[in-house]
């Protein structure tokens, strides 16, 4: 060891000497550059041998010229070295995995998602938007969501949201709704719409789903249910009716020669013509309940106007129809959901409103047909009876599989209107 420490000072102290003599100084005596190596050695450093060594040539009055370390600039330019990124905190790394997972399933949600403003304005849209709006969502974003949705359906989500906002937070639960959105190719597609509030913000979201799968299926549904009522209705008033009818008129010309002949059975035989005739009626009434819009040229105006004379003449209640148009090329789907409508609205009116003067209204405003039941009675305070809120929605479902709308309106001078616009085609 003691070997090895000398010679690494005498390789110091030679390298002093070379310096030395290469400057064109005056050279050092050996025992000082050995000195001087053995200082080195200590400090085990190179940086300290050029300080060292100009003190040693203070006679000289100037120093060896090393080569200057460099400037703050030339460090600048120089690359940083790579080190190693602080690890995150591990609640920061959760977050950020939350949020991935968020948006995920925000993205590859088959629901439109969109977030509204105070003022119903849409403020972010994912991407499954495009699928039910028809197009880009990035479009939807900045517009007032009333604008996709097509005239009444506008007006009546205006008043949902509305309604929705103003209501206390504390006790504000998911509301939901059926309505069309308007395309940019001027079609339109039936939607579900949900309404939720988001908390400690003055804003909501809305969940719009289509439904145009489930909209066919109950039209199939329905229609093929029509068309079964119609037929069993054609065989009761072609079949059985005609039948009973000409049961009935045997035993009326029996009854009048028993009566003619002062039979003691004439009075019984009478007794069963009348009973022949009742049981007529009922059928008869039973094959029009069962298709009220028939398809021999029976159109939608007569059906509805024979509905409200019974109803006037069984509960003595004023009841009046208005029809300034014929609809006898109306489709027979159409004339006969706009019957039961009528026929519902009509009994919820009797049931629940407690009404003195109804009044039923068929139009043809532009392309559609619009239907109107009002009432004097006591209003919308009416739905809170289970079985009128439980009828309301009947008619809904069936304003909807005709690609229709319902919507109830409280009259300024008292009493409801019940609204149904349903798009007119023809058979």
């Amino acid at each position: 060891m003691g070997q090895w420490l000398h010679l690494r000072c005498a390789f110091l102290s030679l390298i002093a000497m070379h310096a030395t003599t290469r400057s064109g100084l005056r050279p050092l005596p050996v025992t000082a550059f050995f000195a001087i190596g053995s200082w080195l050695n200590a400090r085990r450093g190179f940086v300290r041998f050029t300080h060292v060594l100009r003190l040693s040539m203070h006679d000289h009055r100037k120093a060896v010229k090393l080569p200057a370390p460099p400037s703050t600039e030339r460090r600048a330019r120089q690359k940083p070295a790579l080190m190693p990124a602080p690890a995150e905190p591990e609640a920061v790394v959760e977050l950020q995995q939350s949020l991935k997972v968020l948006q995920s399933i925000h993205d590859s949600s088959p629901d439109a998602l969109l977030q509204l403003g105070t003022d119903g304005i849409v403020l972010t849209a994912s991407q499954s938007s495009a699928h039910v709006f028809g197009s880009d969502p990035t479009d939807l974003v900045g517009k007032l969501f009333q604008e996709l949705l097509p005239g009444s359906c506008s007006e009546d989500f205006d008043e949902l949201y509305t309604s929705y906002r103003t209501s206390s937070a504390e006790g504000r639960k998911p509301c939901f709704t059926e309505s069309y959105v308007l395309r940019p190719d001027g079609t339109t597609c039936p939607v579900e719409i949900a309404l939720g509030h988001i908390p400690g913000l003055e804003q909501c979201t809305a969940f719009v789903r289509d439904i145009s799968r489930r909209r066919r299926l109950e039209a199939e549904l329905l229609r093929v249910a029509t068309d079964e009522r119609r037929r069993l209705a054609m065989d009761l008033h072609d079949s059985l009716c005609q039948q009973i009818s000409a049961t009935h008129f045997s035993l009326s010309a029996v009854s009048k020669q028993l009566t003619e002949s002062d039979h003691t059975l004439a009075a019984s035989v009478k007794k069963i013509t009348l009973m022949v005739s009742a049981a007529l009626d009922d059928a008869r009434q039973i094959a029009h309940g069962l298709s009220p819009v028939m398809q021999d040229g029976d159109d939608i105006v007569r059906a509805v106007r024979r509905l409200v004379r019974n109803i006037e003449d069984l509960c003595q209640t004023q009841c009046r129809m208005h029809a300034t148009q014929v609809f006898d090329d109306l489709h027979p789907d159409v004339a006969s959901q706009l019957y039961h409508i009528a026929q519902e609205a009509l009994n919820n009116v009797l049931r629940h409103a407690g009404a003195t003067r109804i009044e039923v209204t068929l139009a043809r405003e532009d392309h559609d047909v619009v239907l109107t039941v009002s009432d004097n009675g006591i209003g919308l305070s009416a739905l809170t009876n289970q079985d009128a809120g439980r009828g309301i929605r009947f008619m809904r479902y069936r304003a909807g599989t005709i690609h229709g709308s319902l919507k109830l309106v409280r009259k300024k001078e008292g009493g409801m209107a019940v609204v149904c616009r349903v798009p007119y085609r023809t058979s």
